[in-house]
């Protein structure tokens, strides 16, 4: 019954109206699952997970995670009115040497590896392997100890997704003296395991689900608030609280940059226009549409660049209101569109699947996954490193233009 219910999963969860996949994507689906049910025909290069692409920085790579309470902001989820917001964030950081550790891995728990079969709808025969893929960074890793040099940069993830998402670039920043912290944002988040076991389940925001536009325009903005209020409390949390932790130490907190996916765009654009500790910010096919009139009239007063498709074919709007932005702000807004591109591939997962697996995932291109992480890990290393560290020997248009895939 168990190897049964993949099937079903997708047939269940398929609706044309939605326009999330089309007819072909659909019965690819329904095909790949059925043939996961045949012993003996899945061969290993067919359904490979690999391990993530080693960064091209100097500095070795330590993680840490923490379990955090902001007692200023209440849980805006739960019916009690006393509980606080509570999140989980990942650091990753430059580390020194210990040939003793095992690389961390990039999914050890089994609860997170279900919860992303079941947001993403993927069968969850091809995230079997998911426990075994390895990163290129360190639990237990001690972090250098040269005080206050290395600028921060903060992730958002998007709807649905997680802290981990985009941990390709996050090492590959860490790994050339970067420290990157990113947050589970509570409810938003896929899933989120708090240090205990105890969970955040995911809240959906989807009108079909909780019975109209008007209450899912609401839960998104609950959802927008905390996020916000997420990221002013990491900053809080390191500004204020220096020696809670080594690492703390190491921040240039002069030099903050923020970057997010998708509705963490959103959340990285709400950010920096109410906390001026935050000097740059970037954005990964960033959804605008739940930013109000009001701010994107207020526009930013500092860099942002935004790599993204070069439509949003089901969200027309969605360009309409970062030109907005752009137009609104006195410095100008650097996008640079992306063809063949789909909006996962803006995440880790066209690094970590094979050809076959990523035909069979909705919003997720079978582009070649080398370009796409050099052409993200570049520009994203080239932005940071011109605004925050000054190094002007190369700019994103010198970048840009080795890629054929950003168009003009």
């Amino acid at each position: 019954m168990k190897r049964q219910k993949s099937i079903f999963y997708v047939i269940n969860n398929y609706n044309l109206s939605s326009k999330l996949i089309s007819k072909p994507q659909f019965y690819f689906i329904l095909l790949f699952s059925i043939f996961l049910l045949i012993p003996g025909c899945v061969t290993k290069t067919l359904f490979n997970l690999y391990d993530l692409p080693k960064p091209n920085g100097t500095y070795n790579i330590g993680t840490i995670q923490f379990d955090w309470i902001n007692p200023n902001y209440q849980n805006l989820f739960s019916e009690n009115i006393y509980d606080k917001r509570r999140i989980m964030v990942q650091f990753w950081f430059p580390g020194t040497s210990d040939e003793s550790l095992e690389p961390s891995l990039y999914a050890d728990n089994s609860i997170v590896i279900e919860a992303l079969s079941n947001e993403y709808k993927i069968p969850p025969n091809l995230l079997k392997k998911a426990k075994n893929i390895k990163t290129n960074s360190y639990h237990n890793l001690k972090p250098i100890m040269l005080e206050g040099i290395f600028p921060l940069i903060i992730f958002s993830h998007g709807k649905g997704g997680y802290k981990s998402q985009n941990t390709v670039q996050f090492e590959e920043l860490a790994s050339n003296g970067y420290i990157v912290v990113s947050v589970d944002h509570s409810y938003d988040a896929m899933i989120t395991v708090f240090s205990d076991g105890s969970i955040a389940p995911y809240v959906s925001d989807n009108p079909k689900k909780v019975g109209s536009q008007i209450e899912a325009d609401k839960i998104t903005n609950k959802k927008l608030l905390s996020r916000v209020s997420d990221i002013r409390y990491v900053l809080d949390k390191i500004c204020n609280e220096p020696n809670y932790h080594p690492l703390f130490n190491l921040i240039d907190t002069s030099k903050v940059g923020m970057f997010g996916h998708s509705f963490g765009v959103t959340t990285t654009v709400l950010s920096a226009q109410t906390d001026n500790r935050i000097k740059v910010i970037a954005g990964l096919d960033g959804w605008f549409e739940p930013l109000s009139i009001e701010q994107l009239n207020r526009g930013l007063k500092i860099p942002f660049m935004h790599l993204g498709r070069e439509k949003w074919r089901f969200n027309p709007t969605n360009y309409e209101n970062m030109e907005q932005l752009s137009s609104s702000s006195p410095t100008s807004i650097i996008h640079y569109p992306i063809k063949r591109l789909q909006h996962f591939d803006f995440m880790d997962g066209t690094q970590l699947a094979s050809t076959s697996i990523k035909i069979a995932i909705p919003h997720l291109s079978s582009y070649n996954k080398y370009k796409v992480k050099n052409l993200l890990n570049e520009m994203l290393l080239t932005y940071f490193n011109y605004e925050l560290k000054s190094k002007f020997s190369d700019t994103t248009d010198k970048i840009a233009k080795r890629f054929k895939l950003i168009t003009d």
